[in-house]
């Protein structure tokens, strides 16, 4: 369900910005060429990002974007406007599609974008965070994953930790020991996680509930100890999103007791 690095769609019939990107950025990046295709898009997504670059010819559709978003009920979606734009002529422009809106516009041009993608990921993660304390504690969550060629749905509790073994391949490790090896990447996985299996290093997720400490490691990073003693690497790119994470999810969580060390506070 939640990732810092959320997915982006990009409307726009041009493939030239998604291929940017691309290099650029660690989110699934899809291109909309239609607002039927955004439409169709929102149905399965309940989070996401969504980059509209407006020139004068395609500022008119902006209104109806905004009217799809607002009806999206429970979705987080944010939205950047992407272009040269005047900001103050816009609003003079399309304010009245805004009254009374949810819908809050980021505004970015292709040098900033990069940072707006961070700062809008950042805030959307947040939301789903205090989303999901809203409800249950001992919450279900289920994943798909791909097994010897078969589709496998698990407990998202019944795992402790997953590590990348190739391009596309992961080695997804259970709480009775059991090891299973899988064609579906970290991206595909991260995206049907909750908060509580979280990406902490680009080739590991770690399920928090498992973990019982955190402690500098030799090589002034970080490294997380689960309750088995497996040690794991924790990525200071990582790490604020971790800490964000876990002071939100450890007062839910009865088990989940990390005694943060003076050195990373």
């Amino acid at each position: 369900m939640l990732k810092y690095c959320p997915e982006i769609a990009i409307i726009s019939k041009k493939y030239s910005l998604k291929l940017n990107l691309s290099n650029r950025v660690n989110n699934n990046i899809c291109l909309l060429k239609s607002i039927s295709n955004f439409e169709y898009y929102l149905e399965d997504h309940n989070s996401c990002i969504i980059i509209y670059e407006i020139t004068k010819e395609s500022i008119d559709l902006l209104p109806e974007i905004i009217k799809i978003i607002n009806i999206q009920e429970k979705k987080i979606i944010k939205l950047i406007v992407l272009g040269e734009y005047n900001e103050s002529e816009f609003y003079k422009q399309l304010g009245s599609c805004l009254i009374d809106s949810p819908v809050s516009l980021h505004f970015s041009n292709l040098n900033t974008l990069v940072k707006s993608i961070e700062i809008e990921s950042e805030q959307l993660y947040q939301n789903e965070l205090a989303q999901v304390m809203q409800h249950d504690k001992d919450f279900v969550n289920f994943i798909t994953i791909k097994n010897e060629g078969r589709k496998m749905i698990l407990l998202e509790n019944s795992i402790k930790y997953i590590t990348k073994s190739g391009k596309t391949l992961a080695n997804i490790h259970l709480t009775d020991g059991t090891i299973l090896k899988s064609s579906s990447c970290l991206k595909d996985i991260v995206t049907l996680s909750s908060p509580f299996l979280f990406q902490c290093h680009k080739s590991y997720l770690v399920n928090i509930k498992f973990i019982k400490m955190i402690s500098p490691d030799q090589w002034e990073g970080y490294e997380i100890i689960l309750e088995d003693d497996t040690h794991l690497p924790l990525s200071k790119s990582f790490y604020q999103q971790f800490k964000l994470a876990s002071n939100l999810l450890k007062a839910s969580l009865t088990r989940f007791q990390i005694p943060f060390r003076d050195a990373i506070r």
